[in-house]
């Protein structure tokens, strides 16, 4: 049987990070619901070479285990 996915001391370290810097308001429409996201998509294009690196090693790794 698998197990579920349990996240790490590190990633949920990384997501309580992510939701204080990125607090999301769900709105009921207009301009403002959207121009939120404008921070969390600046902050991929920027990172965007790095989090391929971690993607890339985190598959590796877990080619390995398997």
């Amino acid at each position: 049987m698998i197990k579920p996915f349990e996240p790490d001391e590190d990633t949920r370290a990384a997501g309580d990070l992510l939701a204080r810097h990125f607090l999301i308001k769900r709105r009921r429409g207009g301009l403002r619901k959207y121009l939120q996201y404008i921070p969390i998509l600046w902050d991929l294009l920027l990172k965007k070479k790095a989090i391929k690196r971690s993607e890339a090693k985190a598959i590796a790794e877990a080619k390995k285990k398997l």
